[in-house]
């Protein structure tokens, strides 16, 4: 029972990290750790242009800030918890970063294998419509921080949606 209150209570922290370190990457007064990445991010991705047939390899990875984040956390966290729960913590913080960064380039191309699941499309969705307004949305697996800090936008009427 301890396990699964640590796991659900990590994961909303994961869920916090990722809405933090997204909102960060918004703004130029964090540079070259969050936002240049990230900016070049959202300039490939235009409302325009807001899907891809397959990824363009010169594309600048967006990880940077993650990672970055991750490694810090894991000295960090190792020093505090027991192995046994240092092991769950490094077990899903891998597992759920990795299924971010698997959402999140999916999102961005034209017949992803995900498409055909309705929860992926609706997430999809939502990261699109950060795409337009980039200060909603920041979640980018679950929008549970996103919906706590009111930055949750399901509904938009943009010309942009409706060609994707």
């Amino acid at each position: 029972m301890d396990e699964l209150i640590f796991i659900l209570g990590h994961f909303i922290f994961l869920n916090v990290i990722e809405y933090s370190t997204h909102l960060l990457s918004h703004s130029p007064k964090y540079g070259f750790v969050f936002y240049k990445s990230h900016h070049e991010h959202h300039l490939v991705y235009p409302p325009k242009k807001l899907m891809v047939e397959r990824f363009d390899d010169n594309v600048e990875d967006t990880r940077l800030p993650y990672v970055m984040l991750i490694t810090f956390g894991f000295g960090f966290i190792y020093n505090i918890l027991s192995f046994y729960y240092y092991i769950i913590f490094l077990s899903e913080t891998t597992i759920y970063f990795y299924i971010a960064n698997l959402l999140h380039n999916s999102y961005h191309l034209k017949n992803p294998y995900l498409e055909r699941y309705r929860w992926f499309r609706y997430l999809k969705k939502l990261h699109h419509i950060h795409h337009i307004k980039v200060y909603n949305n920041l979640n980018i697996t679950l929008p549970i921080t996103d919906k706590l800090n009111n930055t949750y936008q399901v509904d938009l009427n943009n010309k942009y949606l409706k060609k994707n």
